[in-house]
């Protein structure tokens, strides 16, 4: 949000944007929660995965899959999954 108001903040010096569009309070936003992972579905999605990457028959596929499938791992293992 900070380097989108200074890029704001520079389209307003320059006249791209009116005065107006200025903002100088971050929006408050309600923040969405769920449950964390049980273990059983974390060794679903892991297992599931890679058989459905094995199962890509194109190169363009195995590509988006490979990159679905390493999004699915970085956010069940960063926490992204859990409480907070």
């Amino acid at each position: 949000m900070s380097i989108f108001g200074a890029v704001m903040n520079y389209a307003v010096k320059k006249r791209y944007v009116p005065a107006s569009q200025r903002f100088d309070e971050r929006p408050k936003l309600k923040t969405m929660r769920r449950d964390e992972f049980t273990l059983e579905e974390y060794r679903k999605l892991h297992t599931v995965g890679r058989k459905w990457m094995g199962e890509a028959d194109k190169p363009s596929s195995v590509w988006y899959r490979t990159v679905t499938y390493n999004m699915i791992l970085i956010a069940c293992n960063t926490g992204m999954g859990r409480r907070r």
